[in-house]
């Protein structure tokens, strides 16, 4: 939930959004990593016991880590670089049991606001939180935008290589994240930053 409102903070108000931006932010790529041992455990859970002879070198420190998985630096058996994107143990029970307590209280709290049916929010917000969760889904999803837009001037989507229930692995991309550029960047360098991402979905 903190990490979807973390998409959103800087369409509130600054008064509102000012003391939570950065707590939010970090949410998007600097929540806190799984150790070596759980790490382990869930590679060798997704890809077998000899699961290190697929990437011969794979830093088990993480690269990023946002809410309910961590990226891992990699190289592919084909000597390609790669991110390998974990998926938390538990992530999905604990969201959606997360989800369903939420919607109790939003149940009581609909009755502090007229006018306000709860219920279609919350259906919705468990609909899309199940989609996060699902890696199959995001994969395909993925491969059909790198298709579209492979060899596009201004969009770079990275190709996967292989998806199971809880790691994606794919290219791995150098880049700028765009809370840096909203931040620290020029006004031309914000300007370039969010022309490219409207236009990137309008034509999404």
């Amino acid at each position: 939930f903190g990490q979807a409102l973390s998409v959103f903070e800087a369409a509130l108000p600054e008064e509102l959004a000012a003391p939570y931006r950065e707590a939010l932010t970090k949410l998007q790529d600097s929540a806190p990593t799984m150790g070596p041992t759980t790490v382990r455990r869930v590679m060798a859970a997704e890809f077998g016991p000899n699961w290190e002879e697929q990437f011969p070198d794979f830093e088990i420190k993480a690269a990023a880590a946002a809410s309910i998985g961590q990226v891992h630096k990699g190289v592919w058996r084909d000597g390609r670089e790669v991110a390998v994107k974990l998926q938390y143990p538990g992530a999905a029970e604990a969201l959606l049991s997360d989800l369903n307590q939420i919607s109790r209280v939003a149940r009581m709290a609909g009755s502090w606001v007229p006018g306000i049916d709860i219920k279609p929010i919350m259906d919705e917000l468990k609909a899309r939180m199940s989609e996060e969760l699902d890696y199959h889904l995001e994969a395909r999803n993925q491969r059909h935008f790198a298709t579209a837009f492979r060899g596009d001037e201004d969009v770079l989507v990275p190709e996967v290589l292989v998806d199971s229930t809880h790691v994606i692995v794919t290219e791995w991309v150098d880049g700028t994240p765009l809370a840096k550029v909203i931040a620290e960047g020029t006004p031309e360098q914000r300007d370039e930053a969010a022309t490219l991402y409207l236009e990137f979905l309008l034509r999404a």
